[in-house]
């Protein structure tokens, strides 16, 4: 009887993965938005083309503090072009949800305004690479080249410096239009003509992009691993399945540790570590499966 409920669970989670592979290109886009309400950004980024990973650090970091009660709903999807795999695309229609006046102002001037009901469409390119399909993302800088855009935080040795200034022209004697506080970072494009001065974005309280110049003696540019995913998050959804189905056996086995007073202490703690994986190995799976995200 075991065996028989064995296989059929077997088969259950074999043809759970078989109908998640369909339409996969629409699935990772409602894995992104549901991601990205949950304000689980590192996750987010793993769906994204590689060289618009700058443009998703800035919205993340610029746009959506300005309005931290928004959320996204998709509303429409279709997948154009399905059998070309250099021209697919998904058209889609989107609505925010609790948009306030600067993020309606920042979609104004990004060319995506939104209408009265916080809806507005869009078109995302899906590109190959070598880690599988990955989404374009425009909601960044427009009219820049993403492969030029780096990020910047102050020098670490630089204990005794707050915050640096961003100028309206590359002179210290220019009027400083705003601030990089320390910790903070900032996306610069990348200008081999001006070697002193980072030509910088940033958004305003008000949604509009603004730009600025920082000197470049006082910052470092920062690698562009700035996403960084944990084993959970990089793990695929036949190793969390393969994982998770192992992790039962410690937890079973441990029970006998509770019978021993000497041992008690440390099958508690290999049972709590054995719970803490299973969990994350049930939030890989679910997720992946049926996009329910449950709590880190």
């Amino acid at each position: 009887m075991e065996k028989h409920n064995f296989l059929n669970l077997l088969f259950l989670l074999l043809f759970a993965v078989t109908l998640s592979a369909c339409n996969q290109n629409e699935r990772d886009l409602k894995k992104f938005i549901s991601r990205i309400n949950a304000e689980e950004y590192n996750s987010a980024s793993s769906y994204i083309y590689p060289e618009d990973l700058t443009q998703l650090y800035f919205f993340i970091h610029e746009v959506k503090p300005l309005c931290p009660m928004a959320f996204i709903e998709l509303k429409e999807m279709e997948l154009q072009n399905k059998n070309d795999k250099n021209n697919r695309q998904i058209k889609i229609l989107l609505q925010w949800k609790n948009p306030n006046d600067a993020l309606k102002n920042y979609f104004r001037n990004i060319g995506r305004p939104l209408a009265q009901d916080g809806c507005f469409s869009d078109i995302i390119s899906v590109k190959e690479t070598v880690g599988g399909d990955k989404l374009t993302f425009n909601w960044g800088i427009p009219n820049v080249e993403n492969q030029k855009l780096r990020i910047v935080g102050i020098k670490k040795e630089q204990e005794e410096i707050n915050n640096i200034g961003i100028f309206a022209d590359p002179s210290t004697k220019a009027t400083k239009v705003a601030s990089l506080e320390k910790g903070e970072k900032c996306v610069f494009e990348q200008n081999e003509a001006m070697s002193n001065w980072l030509y910088c974005y940033y958004v305003d309280p008000q949604g509009e992009i603004a730009t600025g110049y920082i000197n470049n003696k006082q910052v470092d540019t920062l690698s562009n691993t700035f996403f960084h995913l944990n084993i959970f998050e990089s793990m695929g959804l036949l190793l969390a399945i393969v994982i998770a189905v192992i992790i039962l056996f410690p937890i079973w086995w441990a029970r006998a540790f509770f019978i021993k007073a000497k041992t008690a202490v440390w099958g508690l703690i290999l049972v709590l570590g054995c719970l803490y994986v299973l969990y994350m190995c049930i939030e890989k799976i679910l997720f992946e499966l049926f996009i329910i995200n449950l709590p880190y």
